[in-house]
């Protein structure tokens, strides 16, 4: 297994329009279907097409203050934690925090999982299929389908899956936009998230998406969304504790920034 760090190789990997590996994306599609991160050629561009009013700036602009409640909330627990004088392991509250914001985010869903912690049925089934997934990529008899299907590990995966299938929430949300069916009614209403331009996307022929393809866009975007900004922030915060110079200037320039206020306006 080959681990690639550095900016310029990351690029021209990130920019290639060679097929995707299928190692790991096999692995994984049982759980996220065939969304955005596992499709490929025609596919994958139709649905990028779709999806791309999504991340309008003008349906982004609301998302700042819920991202900036959902990161006060955790470091709110940081602040509380500090008086301890403890250690303590920062990317499972970063995971429930970039967890938490996709949810109100994405799909207009405040599900408190930042207090319920490990007792939320499906950030329990995330983190389990997370770990499944990473330990079948390093267990070379476990590449074989039939062998992992009938291991324990197998089972515990599908119990996951159906799990985190359960949690999606389109059948509720497609009930309720049944009489607003245009994206500028419902905006005049409340703030449209990612399962609104889903349910609404249609194609040059008018055609919508269908069930399946929503459900594996919706469990894409929940895994992406928080696992990988988790991940990302995590990686960050312990940069910037290894270089404290490089984190005064990064304090300094948000200070700058934002001087007395809590968030940006934009």
């Amino acid at each position: 297994m080959i681990f690639v760090h550095h900016p310029n190789y990351i690029k021209t990997i990130l920019s290639s329009t060679e097929p995707k590996d299928d190692l790991a994306y096999r692995f994984i599609q049982p759980w996220i279907g065939d969304g955005l991160l596992v499709s490929s050629g025609q596919k994958w561009f139709n649905h990028r097409r779709l999806l791309t009013p999504g991340f309008h700036y003008n349906i982004l602009k609301p998302y700042v203050k819920l991202m900036t409640d959902s990161c006060k909330l955790m470091l709110d627990k940081w602040e509380a934690y500090s008086q301890t004088n403890e250690f303590f392991e920062v990317s499972s509250p970063v995971s429930l925090m970039s967890l938490d914001v996709i949810m109100k985010c994405a799909f207009s869903n405040s599900n408190n999982c930042q207090n319920e912690g490990g007792t939320n049925t499906y950030i329990k089934a995330v983190y389990e299929l997370s770990d499944l997934i990473n330990m079948r990529i390093r267990v070379f008899l476990y590449h074989i389908d039939f062998i992992f299907h009938l291991s324990p590990h197998g089972f515990r995966f599908r119990r996951a899956c159906r799990e985190a299938h359960r949690y999606t929430m389109i059948r509720k949300r497609k009930e309720a936009l049944k009489e607003e069916a245009e994206l500028e009614k419902i905006q005049a209403k409340r703030n449209l998230d990612f399962l609104d331009i889903l349910l609404c996307a249609r194609d040059e022929n008018q055609k919508a998406l269908s069930d399946e393809a929503i459900r594996a866009e919706v469990e894409t975007f929940m895994f992406e969304g928080h696992d990988t900004t988790a991940s990302g922030i995590s990686y960050l915060f312990y940069s910037l504790a290894s270089h404290p110079q490089h984190q005064k200037i990064c304090r300094e320039e948000i200070l700058q920034v934002l001087g007395d206020r809590e968030t940006l306006d934009w």
